[in-house]
Order: C-alpha cells, then sequence, then structure tokens
C-alpha cells in the first residue's frame, strides 16, 4: 500500500471542504482545508478520483493515475455556481458503436470510420434540440474496443460544448476479452486482467461519480463479465460506500450500460436512489420499481432492436422531481400532410377521411385487434406519462370508449378471447387480463424476473388459455382467472448483460397450431411446446433473430425467415424442414401474410414481395420510399417496412416507414396509389366493413370509406 495526500482547491487555491475522494474502492472526505488523505494499492487501484460537487467544474482532470509510491495528488476545481440551480436538463446517448476498420453486420448495415463524424454531427444536432446541460452515454461508445476506436469516440466528443459523462460497455473492451481467450457472445470472461485496460488509456475511469443540480450522479459498470473478481469486489464496495456518504435526503442517479437486475435495483432502493438509466439492448424501455425510475433508450446512430426510431432521452430536473422524453432523432422533417382520402382504383374508387382520432401515445408495432365494432390498441408509453395499456376505439365513430392502463408499456397487441376477455403483457412482464367492454382489470399475473423481462410478443388464446412470454420462457394462464397452468424456462440468463433471459426484445409472436405452440426464440430456432404440459414437443434450430416475422401456417407447414434472405417451412407435428431457400430479396422478412395460393412478405429493406405458397416463384416486387424516421436496426437512411401488408378486396395495402399507404394490385403488384402521412406507418391497417383504418407510428388514427 502507499499513501497519497492530496488537496482540491478552487480557482484562488482555497481548499474546498467535504468534497469525496477516492480509490475506486474507498471513498473519503476532505476535510475543513480541502485536504484529504487515502491509501492505493499500485496495480490493483487505477485512480484515485474526485467527486466534483455541484458548486465547482474540474479546471484539468477530476482522476490521477495511481502513483507506484507516495506522492501528493492536487485537484483543481472552478467555481460554476449555474451547476448548482436544481433546474436543469440532462440528455441520454446510448450504443454508437464507433468503428474504425469497415465491417458488414448481416443485417444489412455498414459499420466503419464514418461513424465518428456522424457521431459528431449527431450530438450537435442534440445540443441544438434539447438544451442539454450535460449528455451521458451509456456505454458501448465503440464497436470492439480497439485504442484506435477508442481514440475516434474521443475525438468525435470533443467538438461538443456540452459536457459528456461517458461510462464503459463491454463492446468497448471486446478485444481486450477475446485476447485472453473470452468469447463476449457467450458471456464467458476468463480470469485475467480486467478487459477495461484500452478505455482507461484513453477515456479514464471506468465508474466514477459527480454532483448536479442538487443531486448525486454515478457513472457505474455491471459489465461484471468483463472485470476480475478482485475488480467486481472493488467497484461493487464502492457503489456503497459512495452512496453511503450522500447527505440525508440527496437523491441519486445511476446510469450503466447494461440493465439492472432486479437483485441490483433491490440494493439501490435503499440508498435514495430515483433514477437508473442503462443502455445496451437497443431498445427503448422504462418502468417503476421500488420508487426507482428505470429505463434506456433506443441508439443514437441507429434505429432499434425493437424497429424503433434511433434518438436519445432527455430528463428535465425541477426542484420536485424529473420528467421524461424519449426523442427521435432524424436528418429529415416529417411531412405535414394532412391525408383525406385514399385511391383505391378507378376515377369514382376514392375512400374518403371518416375520422381522425389521436391516442395520447404511440402505437408503434401493434396492430389493431378487431372486437365487435371496436377496435383496441395497445399503446407505449415511453415517457411514463400514464398512457401506457389498452385502449378501445369505436370504430364506426372514432370515439375513444375506454383506457385501461397498465405497469408499462404494451409493445404488441393484444389477443381476445371469444368470452370478452382480453390478455396483453406489458415489456416489464405483467400479464393483464382485462374486459373489453369496460376495459376493467380483472386481473394480473408477473412472469418470472419481472420487471426484468422484455416482451415484445403477442399472448396466444386457445380453449380459454392464455400463452405468453419471451425467449425466457413462456407460461399459460387461465383467461377468467389468470391461474397459472405452466410456465416453461426456455432460456438461462448468462453474464452481466442479459439479467433476465430473453436477451433483448423481439417481436416474433407465438402461434398456435392443434395441441402446440410455436415459438420462435432469436438464436435458437422454432421450438413447439406442448400446450397442455408446457414440455418441448419438438426443437428446430435455425438461424432466426429477434426482428424477424412471426412463424405463420401456409398449406399446412409453419413458414418462418431463416438464415439471412431465406424463408422455411417446417412440418407442425414433427418440426421436419420440408423446404428452406433464397427467396427473399432483402436480408429477412418483418411481416408474413398469407391469402390464398400467395404469401406476401414484408422486408427489413422495404419491399413487399409475393410469393407462391408452392411452388415458391416470386411474382412481383413493391420498392417504398425513404424512411421518415431511422428504424432499422443498426441502420440509417434506408428503407423499412415493419407493417404487415392487408387485404382490401382485390387489392393489397402496404404500409412504410416512409409514412405512406400503398395500394397494389394483389394479383399483379401493378402500382394503385400512394397515400402520404405525417409519420411513419408501423402496424397493420384495420379493414371493417369496406372501411380502412390506418395508425400512424405516433398513436394517430384515420378511418377512410366510401
Amino acid at each position: 500500500m502507499i499513501q497519497i495526500t492530496g488537496i482540491v482547491a478552487n480557482e484562488s487555491g482555497e481548499g474546498i471542504a467535504n468534497v469525496l475522494v477516492s480509490n475506486g474502492e474507498r471513498v473519503v472526505r476532505t476535510d475543513a482545508a480541502g485536504r484529504y488523505e487515502i491509501e492505493a494499492e499500485p496495480g490493483v487501484h487505477s485512480f484515485v478520483t474526485v467527486s466534483v460537487p455541484d458548486t465547482h467544474r474540474i479546471r484539468e482532470n477530476f482522476y490521477r493515475r495511481v502513483p507506484e509510491t507516495d506522492a501528493a495528488l492536487d485537484f483543481a476545481l472552478q467555481s460554476a455556481p449555474e451547476r448548482s440551480n436544481k433546474k436543469f436538463t440532462m440528455a441520454q446517448i446510448t450504443d454508437t458503436h464507433v468503428r474504425t476498420e469497415p465491417y458488414y453486420r448481416p443485417q444489412g448495415a455498414w459499420l466503419g470510420p464514418e461513424t465518428g463524424p456522424r457521431l459528431t454531427n449527431d450530438l450537435k444536432q442534440l445540443e441544438q434540440e434539447s438544451g442539454a446541460d450535460l449528455v451521458v452515454a451509456t456505454g458501448d461508445l465503440t464497436d470492439i474496443g480497439t485504442m484506435d476506436e477508442l481514440k475516434l469516440f474521443r475525438d468525435s466528443i470533443a467538438p461538443i460544448e456540452t459536457p459528456m459523462y461517458p461510462v464503459y460497455g463491454g463492446h468497448d473492451g471486446h478485444v481486450e476479452l477475446e485476447a485472453q481467450g473470452g468469447d463476449r457472445n457467450k458471456y464467458e470472461y476468463v480470469e485475467g486482467v480486467s478487459c477495461i485496460q484500452n478505455y482507461q488509456e484513453v477515456l479514464g475511469p471506468v465508474y466514477y461519480s459527480f454532483d448536479w443540480g442538487g443531486r448525486h450522479f454515478i457513472a457505474f459498470s455491471k459489465e461484471d463479465s468483463y472485470f476480475s473478481k478482485g475488480d467486481i469486489a472493488r467497484k461493487d464496495r464502492w457503489v456503497i460506500e459512495d452512496l453511503s456518504a450522500q447527505p440525508e435526503g440527496r437523491e441519486s442517479v445511476l446510469y450503466m450500460h447494461t440493465p439492472p437486475p432486479v437483485e441490483f435495483l433491490d440494493l439501490l432502493g435503499q440508498y435514495n436512489v430515483t433514477l437508473v438509466l442503462f443502455g445496451h439492448t437497443h431498445c427503448a424501455k422504462v418502468f417503476k420499481y421500488n420508487n426507482m425510475v428505470v429505463g434506456g433508450p433506443t441508439p443514437l446512430c441507429f434505429g432499434g432492436y425493437d424497429g424503433n426510431s434511433r434518438g436519445f432521452r432527455v430528463v428535465r430536473f425541477t426542484e420536485d422531481g424529473f420528467k421524461f422524453d424519449l426523442v427521435q432523432q432524424s436528418a429529415r422533417a416529417l411531412p405535414t400532410e394532412r391525408p383525406i382520402e385514399v385511391p383505391v382504383g378507378d376515377p369514382d374508387g376514392v375512400l374518403k377521411l371518416l375520422w381522425e382520432h389521436e391516442l395520447p401515445a404511440p402505437t408503434h408495432r401493434a396492430a389493431p385487434v378487431l372486437h365487435g365494432h371496436d377496435l383496441i390498441y395497445s399503446v407505449t408509453d415511453d415517457n411514463l406519462r400514464g398512457h401506457a395499456g389498452v385502449y378501445s376505439v369505436d370504430s364506426t365513430s372514432g370515439q375513444r370508449n375506454w383506457h385501461a392502463e397498465t405497469d408499462s408499456s404494451v409493445k404488441n397487441s393484444v389477443a381476445v378471447d371469444k368470452s370478452g376477455v382480453g390478455v396483453a403483457t406489458s415489456i416489464a412482464g405483467r400479464v393483464h387480463g382485462f374486459d373489453t367492454e369496460s376495459g376493467r382489470m380483472i386481473w394480473e399475473h408477473d412472469l418470472p424476473r419481472y420487471p426484468g423481462r422484455w416482451i415484445y410478443t403477442k399472448p396466444a388464446i386457445a380453449d380459454g388459455v392464455a400463452y405468453t412470454g419471451g425467449k425466457a420462457g413462456y407460461g399459460a394462464y387461465d383467461v377468467a382467472t389468470g391461474e397459472q397452468r405452466w410456465y416453461t424456462t426456455l432460456y438461462t440468463p448468462i453474464g452481466s448483460g442479459d439479467p433476465a433471459g430473453d436477451l433483448w426484445g423481439a417481436f416474433p409472436s407465438p402461434l398456435v397450431v392443434s395441441n402446440l405452440l410455436i415459438t420462435l426464440l432469436a438464436g435458437r430456432g422454432i421450438v413447439a411446446l406442448d400446450r397442455a404440459s408446457g414440455e418441448i414437443a419438438w426443437e428446430t434450430p435455425l438461424e432466426v433473430t429477434h426482428y424477424y416475422a412471426s412463424p405463420v401456417m401456409a398449406d399446412g407447414l409453419i413458414v418462418s425467415g431463416a438464415d439471412f434472405g431465406q424463408l422455411a417451412a417446417l412440418d407442425p407435428e414433427t418440426g421436419a424442414v420440408a423446404w428452406q431457400g433464397d427467396v427473399l430479396d432483402a436480408q429477412y422478412p418483418t411481416q408474413v401474410l398469407v391469402e390464398g395460393e400467395r404469401m406476401y412478405v414484408a422486408t427489413n429493406q422495404g419491399r413487399v414481395r409475393c410469393l407462391g405458397k408452392y411452388p415458391r416463384e416470386a411474382f412481383w416486387s413493391f420498392q417504398a420510399g425513404d424512411d421518415l424516421l431511422d428504424m432499422n436496426p443498426f441502420r440509417r437512411e434506408v428503407r423499412s417496412m415493419w407493417a404487415a401488408p392487408v387485404r382490401y378486396g382485390d387489392l393489397l395495402a402496404a404500409s412504410g416507414v416512409d409514412g405512406k399507404l400503398h395500394m397494389l394490385n394483389a394479383e399483379t403488384g401493378a402500382h394503385v396509389s400512394s397515400t402520404q402521412f405525417p409519420a411513419p406507418i408501423s402496424a397493420a391497417p384495420a379493414v371493417i366493413d369496406e372501411r380502412l383504418v390506418v395508425a400512424t407510428w405516433d398513436g394517430r388514427l384515420w378511418a377512410f370509406g366510401s
């Protein structure tokens, strides 16, 4: 051990009292003269850091390398009374994946040296749009964590005037993990040196704290798969000491890369932590837990895995609390047209606008469910305004019937039983049974690992039983009472990056076929569960991932995406592959509609492709326009299609992220019309008695009819 002493002083050389100083494990406080003393072990403790109070800002660095021998390390601060204002704005960005060497991702994305200048431009736009006082960056700043990549990130944020506070993510230690024989994809750590050396060399400590506006901020890492056992113990001890050192009544904000496990949230709840922010999943999620708000945005520089727009989160702090806003960033302005008609053929074939209705939050990819004359919509509320849940809208008048609020966003459609009970599953993993006539909640049931689940699937209902879940596991629940019939664990959490087992949100939803429940599990394949017991009946490995289309039935076979560019058909009784081939002109299907002898496949490249069920020849293909928002995973400024096409008489209604409703001849693919809407259309329209109801991504409904 060595002794380190020093002083924390202002611009006049006067010591500042009660400033926290740490060696990355222990926390001490400066005395009345601003002096501190702390022990450190060279080679074990990397830095001495100062937790900058909200009355000052740092003049140089807030950290110093631990020396080899006893030494004096002083820290110079500058008075900054504006930082103590309790009304301020913070922006959160995440998963920028800056890269220096060109690399092609199989979902169709190129990453390379252009990611640096692009990040700079995106941050400048963020500054203008948000007016942020500070920006936190929640990890995976680089793609593989080379020194060149980390330097590119550092240089890319240098032109930004707003103070930037980054934190480490696993990708930032990828090359170091591989060099030691570890496997990031399996979260396999090889005991040795923590995989943070490159990061520390370029960007400094991987965890630290500071104050702003009367609140305490903690940049922390729970990427334990990348740390030695000794470093895990030291950083975990530090976070408790740092939180324990806060004065009574002071609220703390913690931000990290990976989603926090429930056990970690329980720990933080003991220390007046009111806000926890994370990244990693490339999906937007927010929920409340034990008086804490917990959430993360989609990446800043490209679309999310959940098909949500790239962007950032803004947190506006006040004396009484804070408010959330998930901001979609785009290089282009959204159109302002208000659609008043949809041409459907001959000169007299026009559907006129009948009514409009605005839901209070986005419907995103949740297609409406028709029940009687009412449309039931699921709503995403990533801003915690109390809008999450299920809404019923009269399809004739456009009047809202009721709102059934849920604990967190419902990311996919509901399922409705013939008894009139609807079932909706929230992203956090709470299953809700509700009365479709009144919206009254009848029962609730939490899936295992709630609220850490990532449920984007639509429930399936058959014979009075609701089936719901995600990659981590599925359960069966009595529709009338919510009683659990069975629950089957399908994937066990591995490593620090996947605390629940769902490994990010996946929209592909279960399919009931006779006595089986057919599920698509990302990275695993198609798994059939016995509906009576939940036991695995058969499993067929396929290279499927979380943004694929749901499996569908065609000619008695299960049709699903397979390898990139492929579809496959499986025997529902055995899982045997009947056929598999390169029939797509894109990387993967996002929706599949089976009508008669044809399949209409929407793809990630913004096309609708018409295929024969057998033989599988392509009859025609239609290309949508440029995306209004960057909603394609790992891509931007491309063309995408998330909504399922629907039949409207002899026509096919295909909707794109270009914000257009494209009416096509279903037989020939001939273009009939394209109607511009003011936002992307990412969920299928509803067809009711020759009326067409379109929902744009942001929750606006438009009904057309003759």
